[in-house]
């Protein structure tokens, strides 16, 4: 599907609640008119009683909002390529977190102040501003998390009651949620995916000449060189910034990380956001439809950690455990095409009534 069947819109908005001083960046994907037909209003036309569904998409660390864009381009292809829907996507939602992305440099100054990283409650702040916004145009709303996003997506539900969560199901792509144990035993052995993240993370070269030197670089190291090159190209235009930057404003010329190397370390040591989530997990799981998507490699999470995640004797009982062929855990960047499938068929399974048919992605 070509990127010009979509309506792309940017939207900046302030912040609100208990953090209004971090700003918020979204874009928000439509079909465009010529697929789905509008009405005279203006507004997009479906048929009567179909559900009318709205996506909200939140990336993992280090990454950005528009890294969804690929995934969102299969998702409305296959969703075009069903000739009777039971149910329409009417528009999806991604959002950088304060720290990536646009966000990053809207909070530029904001950040400087907060050297230690921002807590899960910061990190969840503009989902619950677009949640209370009135944007969303759809009658229920699917939450698709992927990684540190599955974390948000589980946590920010904490405080809602059970019969009046703000999503009608989840989505999760390889998420991360941990016990102690495993934290423990993967500390005393030194092998925690996360520890070696936040090494990675501190010490990796963070500046270059041009985006152009950039590309080379990324291009030639893992994870990036296995990345779909749409999402590849993507993250050259939206995950780097110019300088100067307010974390280096006495660099003039080329490109830094969006996201900082302080903010991207300190984004992997809040272990008890992983506790609290997989709690509140459990809890969801009793009251709607809960879905896991996994990528087919191990490698950068654990088995332990998908076994945690969707453990039945623990009351963590998905409705569905779905496998994206070559992929690992940064999914969405490795296998776009796969991610959208399996979540098509999730939402077929979901909102389709009697099932759904194959899809033509």
């Amino acid at each position: 599907m070509k990127s010009s069947m979509l309506e792309e819109a940017d939207f900046v908005l302030p912040g609100a609640g208990d953090y209004p001083q971090l700003r918020c960046a979204f874009v928000r994907w439509r079909p465009r008119s010529t697929c789905v037909g509008r009405s005279t209003s203006g507004a997009h036309r479906y048929p009567e009683g179909t559900f009318r569904l709205s996506l909200i998409l939140l990336h993992c660390v280090g990454i950005h909002k528009e890294t969804w864009q690929p995934t969102i381009e299969h998702l409305f292809e296959a969703l075009r390529s069903e000739p009777d829907p039971r149910f329409a996507v009417v528009e999806a939602w991604a959002m950088d977190a304060p720290q990536h992305g646009h966000a990053a440099s809207l909070n530029a100054h904001v950040l400087l102040d907060l050297p230690d990283g921002l807590n899960m409650e910061q990190w969840n702040a503009p989902l619950k501003t677009l949640l209370a916004s009135g944007l969303i145009e759809g009658d229920r709303v699917v939450g698709v998390g992927h990684s540190a996003g599955a974390l948000s997506l589980i946590t920010t539900t904490i405080g809602y009651q059970l019969n009046c969560l703000p999503f009608s199901s989840v989505i999760m792509v390889e998420p991360p949620m941990m016990t102690p144990d495993i934290v423990k035993h993967g500390l005393e052995i030194g092998c925690l995916p996360m520890i070696r993240a936040i090494n990675f993370a501190k010490t990796r070269k963070d500046i270059w000449s041009s985006r152009d030197e950039a590309r080379a670089w990324f291009g030639t190291r893992s994870p990036w060189r296995r990345w779909d090159q749409r999402v590849f190209d993507l993250f050259v235009r939206h995950g780097l910034h110019d300088l100067p930057t307010a974390a280096y404003p006495e660099r003039h010329e080329g490109v830094t990380l969006a996201c900082t190397r302080a903010q991207d370390s300190a984004a992997y040591t809040r272990f008890e956001e992983c506790y609290r989530a997989l709690d509140r997990l459990t809890e969801l799981c009793a009251s709607l439809p809960v879905h896991a998507v996994l990528g087919d490699t191990l490698d950068m999470v654990p088995a332990a950690v998908h076994e945690v995640c969707v453990s039945e004797k623990d009351g963590r009982r998905m409705k569905s455990i779905r496998t994206v062929s070559g992929a690992g855990h940064l999914a969405v960047q490795d296998n776009p095409r796969g991610v959208a499938l399996e979540i098509w068929r999730i939402l077929e399974d979901d909102y389709g009534g009697q099932g759904g048919t194959a899809s033509k992605l």
